[in-house]
């Protein structure tokens, strides 16, 4: 019977060239609709993942994003969510104190007629936050080349809870060179340090723009000439020129990953006493 039937097919195909084997058109619709299907299914569940992905991202760096969506609503000073602290100082000088700009045990009459003192290394950036935020300095000579990388690193990220941290190695204000500053963006909400979304709002300096270094008893005003983005491992704008006097500020974008670094880099316009 087998045979048959395939020699019959066989004459079949010899009688008429122009037969083809098709699938049915009830198949055909149904293979189309299973392969819908299945790409629906796919674009579902990495829609699942991107918002749960989302989610943990927003939960874990909150601060940072608290801080932007503030910033956006206009809602309160940022200085009160990043903990921006301001030292004061007595007229007579005998009386020094660091009074956290929201600390509510901290009023009017206990200040009396204090006066903003700016401490002698700090940041000053009015377009992102009110007051001033620490520097903090990595002592070169305690920096072995030979591990330079990992020991810097782990130092910074230590200096990194109490302000923002002027890179090893690069200029201090005043020299010829680059001042290279760097803050957290954005970090773990269960991460030590008040100041890890300081640099959250960092993407909104643009051309022109101004910010100062307190340093040495003077204030050294940079304005921006450049923002852009860079590789984690591109360390050429470590650059010291030997003929300009400029400053950089480099935080991690976008909000919430370490995937690039964010640059701002600005030359001294004019210093004060």
């Amino acid at each position: 019977m087998d045979e048959l039937i395939r020699k019959q097919l066989q004459d079949s195909r010899l009688e008429h060239p122009e037969f083809k084997f098709r699938v049915p058109t009830m198949a055909r619709g149904t293979i189309s609709r299973q392969i819908l299907n299945m790409f629906s299914e796919h674009i579902h569940l990495l829609l699942v993942f991107l918002i749960i992905f989302l989610t943990l991202m927003i939960v874990a760096n909150w601060k940072s994003f608290s801080v932007i969506a503030d910033d956006l609503l206009g809602n309160v000073p940022v200085n009160q969510q990043i903990g921006i602290q301001q030292r004061y100082e007595s007229p007579g000088g005998a009386h020094v104190m660091n009074v956290s700009d929201n600390d509510e045990d901290v009023n009017d009459a206990d200040l009396g007629e204090a006066v903003l003192f700016p401490p002698d290394y700090r940041l000053e950036i009015p377009q992102l936050f009110e007051g001033t935020i620490p520097i903090n300095t990595v002592n070169d000579e305690y920096v072995d080349f030979a591990n330079f990388y990992d020991q810097a690193e782990n130092i910074i990220q230590q200096k990194l809870q109490m302000g923002v941290v002027r890179y090893p190695f690069t200029a201090d204000p005043g020299e010829h060179g680059n001042v290279f500053i760097t803050g957290h963006s954005s970090n773990y909400s269960w991460a030590k340090g008040d100041f890890n979304a300081v640099f959250a709002l960092l993407y909104k300096l643009k051309k022109g723009d101004e910010y100062s270094i307190y340093f040495g008893g003077k204030k050294y005003t940079y304005r921006v000439f450049a923002h852009f983005e860079v590789e984690p491992e591109d360390v050429s704008v470590l650059h010291q020129p030997l003929d300009r006097k400029m400053a950089t500020l480099m935080t991690c974008t976008p909000v919430g990953t370490t995937l690039r670094r964010l640059i701002v880099q600005a030359d001294l316009v004019r210093v004060e006493d």
